[in-house]
């Protein structure tokens, strides 16, 4: 297979600079073209990793050759003299590249590349592979090789060398950006697999610690039951109880464990500034919308650095998430994502806003809003209902986790805000 692949490219390649060979522009002398081949061969040799490069340069040397032999005797009558004629006005040209693709293999180093260089040395290479071609010229054909011409010959080499210099560099800033847009997707698609489940190792953390109450009132009872004539036979499945319930907690800390090895990867910042933490939720929220007629905006405030930005990302998304189902059969619709400093009972802080104008909370419904599983969201064609945990999690992170405040807002039938507040010595501090 790795055979056919080489096949494959070294025809492709061959070809190529075959055809732009035949873009060409007469100068100085009869049969010296100024061709458009060489500098399609170069940029391929400089830009594609392949392991036969020097065959690939010949074969192309050799194709280019033949399709002016080809040319020349197609476009001449006398067919006898023709093919012989046409081997010979074009045989420098074949030489040139032969000189052009030697000179470039052995001053230019394959495996370390070196862009600032690499003009000066295309026009070694060309200039050299000209003059070899009119020297050729010049002692065979007895054609006029002066001063102005070598002149007109290093001209021609330092426009072309710049041409194939400005396209590869060029080609490797759009592989670049190409690269970096890639990864940023990467990173973007990682961080939010991470924060969900951060998320979900919260409500983990969160329900072992109910566990262990459970577990101590199951314990308690075991205790009460040993103390009274009671049937040993209660007193038995009062112990298994407990013992049960410290299985389950001992198995929901081992899975918590091994998803917080699995979100703290390297490859992830250990902190990260605010306006990195909105990029990255934009990309996310207009993945979210990018069918639907619902504007996202964002007025960052002033940028600052915190090591929570797993936790601001999972609220900003919860409450965004909740506000485009707010806004499923409205149009223009529009959510607002606003940041400022402020104090809040003398304490200083970071105020986020979230803003929609989506169809409101019933006023029944918001004392139950952050309650786990409240949802008012039901896929009718199943029957499913929506865990309900969003909100929750929100109100647990900020107030628990972050010693934050978070207020609804909400008028039926004209939007929501939330409000969230976290002293900055929290946020921008160190870890609780």
């Amino acid at each position: 297979m790795k055979i056919k692949s080489d096949l494959n490219q070294l025809i492709f390649i061959g070809f190529l600079v075959m055809f732009s060979s035949q873009i060409y522009i007469k100068l100085f002398v009869n049969h010296f073209n100024i061709s458009f081949g060489i500098i399609i061969l170069i940029i391929l040799l400089y830009m594609i990793e392949m392991d036969n490069k020097i065959m690939v340069a010949i074969t192309s040397s050799c194709l280019v050759y033949i399709i002016r032999i080809l040319v020349y005797f197609l476009e001449n009558n006398e067919i006898n003299s023709a093919l012989k004629l046409g081997i010979q006005n074009h045989f420098p040209e074949f030489i040139f590249y032969l000189v052009y693709i030697t000179i470039y293999f052995i001053i230019i180093n394959i495996k370390n590349k070196n862009l600032n260089s690499l003009l000066f040395k295309l026009i070694i290479c060309d200039f050299f592979a000209n003059f070899t071609e009119m020297s050729i010229r010049h002692t065979i054909y007895l054609e006029n090789f002066s001063l102005n011409i070598i002149i007109g010959l290093l001209f021609v080499a330092f426009l072309r060398s710049t041409l194939i210099w400005v396209m590869i560099n060029l080609m490797i800033r759009y592989n670049t950006t190409l690269l970096k847009k890639e990864h940023t997707e990467r990173y973007i698609k990682l961080l939010a697999s991470n924060s969900t489940l951060k998320s979900e190792v919260y409500l983990m953390e969160k329900s072992m610690d109910n566990i262990e109450k459970v577990m101590g009132k199951s314990y308690k009872l075991y205790m009460d039951v040993s103390q009274k004539d009671l049937d040993e036979t209660l007193k038995t499945k009062t112990m298994e109880i407990t013992k049960d319930i410290h299985e389950i907690k001992k198995e929901f800390n081992l899975i918590a464990r091994g998803v917080n090895e699995l979100t703290n990867t390297k490859e992830l910042k250990d902190s990260m500034n605010y306006y990195e933490i909105l990029d990255i939720l934009r990309h996310m929220i207009n993945i979210e919308i990018k069918n639907t007629k619902i504007i996202f905006k964002i007025r960052k405030g002033e940028n600052f650095n915190t090591i929570y930005h797993y936790y601001l990302i999972s609220i900003f998304r919860n409450i965004i998430m909740n506000s485009i189902d707010a806004l499923e059969n409205i149009n223009n619709g529009l959510v607002c994502l606003n940041h400022a400093y402020t104090s809040i009972d003398n304490i200083s802080g970071h105020c986020f806003e979230i803003i929609d104008n989506g169809q409101g909370i019933d006023k029944e419904d918001k004392k139950y809003v952050f309650n786990p599983g409240f949802s008012t969201k039901i896929d009718f064609d199943t029957g499913d209902v929506n865990r309900g945990l969003g909100l929750s999690i929100v109100k647990d992170i900020v107030e628990a986790e972050l010693n934050g405040i978070v207020k609804l807002t909400s008028i039926k039938g004209k939007g929501t805000k939330f409000m969230i507040f976290i002293p900055k010595d929290v946020l921008e501090g160190e870890r609780i």
